[in-house]
């Protein structure tokens, strides 16, 4: 009898001892845990590196529920990495789906990559990367702060370097400082040269803003040429980057265009629409311009025009409107050749004629005004100027008209 009382009362110590005994041992193995957290996430994480075949070198300094921070991070070939970075900090959040990263902060990051077609190549970083998908792309839905950002891009255009600055949720509102530099960039027969930027770029609802200067030393597409470029834009373009809208004011030393050479000419124009096409309008102010046979002091130009950036063989320009101009003097060529058409054709029907257009032309040399309807097309490397019922008037009242559509 003494025994059976004493076996209920044994088998409730041993288990009061049990108890006891994990509430000792769990917070002890945690404990364990915890203040090796360090080894053991070095450890995981260079196994997952491993598995996708990627070589890095990193210092996990913070290992926490929500926050963990690594250092020196190094990510490819050791002698010559495709990214590295000084640290980052990233945090997440545990819920019923997992594992989350709700922010990633990061300083002095470097990564290269290549631009071939369509993909971008970022060498062992794309193994790290979610597989592709059919799917269009989209702004990452996580709080971002980038310090000192840098990126090196190697294309088929040339060279481009890359620095942004900026913290935010891309998919909802981003704010950020972008700067660019290219040594040269070609594309067909377009080329611009030492070409930089520092822009605020910017999102809200999945939408991108660009705004602020463009600068290249030299540039030239199309038949036409220009110096010492600078463009304020401000632009906004949607997530998939597949369309554009916004306005452009375009400053330049010196441009030259088929049939013309303009001096500090200053550019305004707008544009709607994709690769495929894009149109505006587009007005002009000129100091000077000269043309074949003569010179203007002062010009505007008022038109519209589209622009195609898909064909294999370059861009294709097409552009209508009215040119207006003040100061016309026609240059000496211009009357040489009167003059020789007029001794050529002495003694004929035609050198009444001649005479009164050589007679009426040395009076437009005290400058005139004039204006003239204009069409410039562009294609496959080829393209001309085409001045349409040009109207000139000199401040002696001479009057000239020219009708035609004879290219330049």
């Amino acid at each position: 009898m003494e025994e059976e009382h004493l076996q209920p009362r044994s088998r409730k110590r041993w288990m009061l001892y049990g108890a006891l005994g994990i509430i000792v041992l769990v917070p002890l193995t945690l404990g364990l845990v915890w203040t090796q957290r360090k080894p053991i996430a070095e450890d995981l994480i260079h196994d997952e590196l491993a598995k996708r075949g990627v070589r890095a070198t990193f210092e996990i300094k913070a290992v926490g529920t929500r926050l963990q921070r690594i250092e020196n991070i190094a990510i490819g070939d050791p002698a010559n990495p495709d990214l590295t970075a000084e640290w980052a900090e990233i945090d997440t959040s545990v819920g019923f789906s997992g594992v989350q990263m709700r922010a990633v902060r990061a300083s002095g990051v470097r990564l290269k990559g290549q631009l071939a077609g369509n993909q971008l190549k970022l060498g062992e970083v794309d193994k790290l990367l979610p597989p592709s998908t059919d799917e269009p792309f989209a702004l990452p839905d996580i709080d971002l702060a980038l310090a000192d950002a840098r990126m090196r891009l190697d294309s088929e255009y040339g060279p481009i370097g890359a620095r942004l600055d900026g913290k935010g949720n891309p998919s909802a509102v981003f704010r950020g400082k972008l700067a660019l530099a290219a040594p040269q960039i070609e594309r067909g027969d377009c080329k611009a040269e030492r070409v930089s930027a520092y822009v605020d770029l910017s999102t809200a609802n999945r939408k991108i803003a660009v705004n602020g200067p463009l600068r290249a030393a030299k540039l030239n597409c199309a038949g036409s040429s220009a110096e010492r470029v600078k463009l304020a834009l401000d632009a906004s373009l949607p997530e998939r980057f597949d369309r554009w809208t916004g306005t452009g004011d375009v400053k330049a030393a010196r441009a030259e265009v088929p049939g013309a050479t303009l001096i500090n000419p200053i550019i305004k124009t707008s544009f709607s629409g994709d690769a495929e096409l894009t149109s505006g309008k587009i007005d002009v102010e000129l100091a000077s311009a000269s043309f074949p046979g003569g010179r203007a002091e002062r010009a505007t130009i008022d038109g519209q025009y589209q622009l195609g950036l898909t064909s294999a063989d370059g861009p294709i320009v097409a552009a209508t409107g009215t040119v207006e101009a003040a100061g016309i003097r026609p240059n000496g060529t211009m009357l040489n050749q009167v003059t020789s058409f007029g001794a050529s054709g002495a003694g004929t029907p035609a050198a009444p004629i001649v005479a009164d257009l050589k007679a009426a032309m040395e009076r437009l040399q005290s400058g005139s005004t004039g204006k003239a309807r204009f069409t410039l097309n562009h294609a496959r490397g080829d393209g001309d100027l085409r001045l349409n019922t040009v109207e000139a008037q000199s401040v002696s009242g001479a009057q000239l008209t020219l009708s035609g559509s004879d290219p330049l």
